[in-house]
């Protein structure tokens, strides 16, 4: 699982990053002349984990990871006249499964901005735009190549070229793709151009320690998408996700001790840290999940697309499990929790087996059976 973080320049995005990754990448501004990128990872730390480790202690416990590529700052303007970046620098995003706009929302003078207001919803569109102009690159020349392939053959039907069209003509409205409604064989036609605009966005707002405790504005919501919250993390239906934190203070206190954070969190009046509130909502943005193995050295989580059927999931550890597959002995979490121990639980018949296209729930410990 990979993120990509995007924002203009001096927004927090470095911050937030080094907060994510526990790194220290100088927070000095650099801009989209440069193709510098900065990558880290953060561990999924997982208490489930932890408990089914302590029944039968391995040597090793693996966390799931999310890794994070923190891209150069955006430099939209200059002089009143708007530069958009160049198609290079977006390199490293194709390959993302998802991106994370780091947005200003605090006012600091001593701070040099791109805009000298903090405005939301104008730094949104503004990376927005980037992302569009760059996938209309990238169509409008398959398109082009498509037709003069189109022109030599008798059947000029294409469904790749219809369905470009019909992004093209999207993204000519200043439309992300991924409010573009499509079908299955469409969607398939898409996939291998990586489109920007078509990723999944989770929006950090960056905000300063005076709007610490305030709600996202309404305003920005209704117009963009839903803010995260306990009761809509997984339900909620939306081209855009919002969370804020104040990126420079979360950053302070990772740094503090572990003993001594909860006291600092208590007097700021934060229920909890920010990083696993970014790394929560990542998850919830691609409607991830997670199921554990356990082997003879080591526990481990892995992540998958809730829905993911026994099968594909053997085929996140190794395509021979795939390839081989027969069944799938499941525990689920709660069970284990309630048993209170391994053999206890298979003494009272909580493990089951499962066939290729059982849904893998969130929290199943699974063994899986094959033969290649």
């Amino acid at each position: 699982m990979k993120i990509g973080l995007l924002g203009l320049p001096n927004s927090g995005k470095t911050t937030i990053f080094n907060l994510l990754t526990g790194l220290s990448q100088p927070m000095e501004p650099f801009f989209t002349e440069s193709s510098q990128v900065h990558l880290g990872l953060s561990r999924l730390v997982d208490p489930r984990l932890d408990f089914i480790n302590s029944l039968d202690p391995k040597p090793e416990v693996k966390y799931a990871e999310i890794n994070f590529v923190d891209m150069a700052g955006f430099l939209v303007e200059h002089h009143d006249k708007t530069l958009h970046t160049p198609a290079e620098f977006f390199t490293h995003l194709h390959d993302v499964d998802a991106l994370l706009y780091v947005i200003r929302a605090f006012d600091n003078p001593e701070v040099m901005q791109v805009y000298e207001d903090a405005n939301a919803k104008r730094d949104i569109s503004a990376i927005e735009l980037e992302l569009i102009v760059a996938d209309m690159e990238v169509a409008d020349r398959r398109i082009e190549k498509l037709e003069k392939e189109l022109q030599a053959k008798k059947d000029k039907r294409s469904v790749e070229h219809d369905v470009l069209l019909k992004c093209r003509e999207f993204l000519n409205d200043e439309l992300p793709l991924r409010q573009l409604e499509l079908n299955r064989e469409e969607e398939k036609e898409l996939r291998g151009f990586r489109f920007l605009s078509q990723k999944p966005v989770l929006v950090v707002l960056n905000i300063g320690e005076e709007g610490i405790g305030d709600e996202i504005p309404q305003d920005l919501i209704a117009e963009c998408g839903v803010a995260i919250a306990d009761s809509e993390i997984r339900n909620a239906k939306s081209e855009m996700r919002f969370i804020q934190l104040c990126g420079k203070l979360e950053e302070e206190i990772s740094r503090l001790p572990t003993e001594e954070q909860g006291d600092f969190l208590r007097e700021m009046g934060l229920d909890q840290p920010g990083r696993p509130k970014v790394l929560e909502a990542s998850l919830a943005l691609l409607d991830l999940i997670s199921f554990f193995t356990i082997g003879n050295k080591e526990v481990k989580a892995w992540t998958i697309p809730r829905g993911t059927p026994a099968i594909e999931a053997a085929g996140k550890i190794h395509t021979d499990m795939q390839r081989g597959f027969i069944r799938a002995e499941v525990l689920a979490y709660n069970d284990l929790k309630e048993a209170g121990d391994m053999k206890i639980a298979r003494e009272k018949g909580l493990f089951r087996l499962e066939s290729k296209e059982y849904i893998v729930t969130d929290g199943d410990i699974i063994k899986f059976r094959f033969n290649v």
